[in-house]
């Protein structure tokens, strides 16, 4: 008797064991669906600064973390706006860098003090920022920041 009721508690600790591990595979799932890279965007913060100089455009560093509620939201519908995207990709090369990857987009983001998640860096193509949006802002919103922070920047012709 005493065997029947030890092996019924190893089952039940095993049924509820696998519930736990096949609730952690789902959120690892959800998590690495929720940091793809939007369509249009670079991940490498060098290969961007590059780019801009021979398009003579700034660069618009997103600097995002995997737990962040405001950064999806953000992906979701600001920089899911067709005519975002479009001025967008017209002025700048957009580049997202994950702040806590410990590579590139951690060193970009501890060299120019982000600490607050999103936040948005536009850069001259030289590397030198030039504005800083923080937090989330609607489509409208974000462009008229980043047409205020584009006038002041370096100038082509």
């Amino acid at each position: 008797m005493k065997f029947a009721q030890i092996t019924f508690r190893m089952l039940t600790v095993l049924a509820v064991a696998s519930q736990f591990n096949i609730a952690a595979v789902a959120d690892d799932a959800e998590a690495a669906a929720a940091t793809e890279t939007p369509s249009g965007w670079s991940t490498n913060f060098s290969e961007s600064l590059d780019q801009a100089e021979k398009s003579h455009k700034l660069v618009l560093a997103d600097f995002y973390t995997s737990w962040c509620g405001w950064c999806k939201q953000l992906d979701k519908t600001t920089f899911a706006d067709p005519e975002f995207m479009q001025y967008l990709n017209e002025h700048f090369i957009p580049v997202k860098l994950d702040a806590e990857d410990h590579g590139e987009g951690q060193r970009t983001a501890e060299k120019n003090d982000v600490s607050a998640y999103p936040t948005g860096l536009v850069f001259a193509p030289n590397g030198k920022v030039i504005g800083r949006i923080f937090g989330y802002a609607p489509a409208a919103q974000y462009k008229a920041k980043l047409v205020k922070i584009a006038k002041k920047g370096p100038k082509y012709k």
